[in-house]
């Protein structure tokens, strides 16, 4: 190559870097990069035809239902108005929000369309409810099933 023919336009800048951070790759990387699109393209999936500041309106709902939940500082019926007035104040977005709940829970996509917001509040509650008590259930069966401690009181 002479001076005056033009560089490829392909090349790019090789950026070195130190050996402590070569890293040799796991023998199930293809393994994982594949089940890493298979998942992002289901989320794709699921998240059609919404948007993101519905979604994050949802998450934020849903993390309110649950922490109130945990708390235990109101009733039912009080989380229930709560998130139903939650639902309320962003009542353009609740068909949105019952597709994405129709679409992560499953069943008929006309049944969810015509759920209203004090039903979508007292499912939510219900849901989060029943996940608490089965987290309750295996925790307690895990710690049944642990092995008991040990003492023994041989001197060596």
């Amino acid at each position: 190559m002479n001076a005056s023919s033009p560089k490829p336009s392909n090349l790019r800048p090789v950026m070195r870097r130190p050996r402590s951070e070569w890293r040799i790759p796991r023998i199930d990387a293809s393994n994982r990069l594949l089940l890493q699109r298979q998942e992002a393209a289901q989320h794709q999936k699921i998240m059609e035809g919404t948007t993101p500041h519905g979604r994050e309106l949802l998450r934020k709902i849903l993390w309110t239902t649950e922490r109130l939940l945990r708390n235990q500082s109101h009733t039912r019926d009080q989380i229930v108005g709560i998130i139903q007035r939650e639902l309320t104040v962003f009542e353009e977005l609740v068909p949105e929000f019952t597709l994405l709940l129709g679409r992560l829970f499953g069943g008929n996509t006309n049944t969810w369309r015509q759920v209203t917001p004090p039903v979508l509040a007292r499912f939510m509650v219900i849901y989060y409810e029943e996940k608490a008590r089965r987290k309750k259930l295996v925790s307690a069966a895990s710690s049944a099933c642990a092995p008991a401690a040990v003492s023994c009181s041989c001197k060596v």
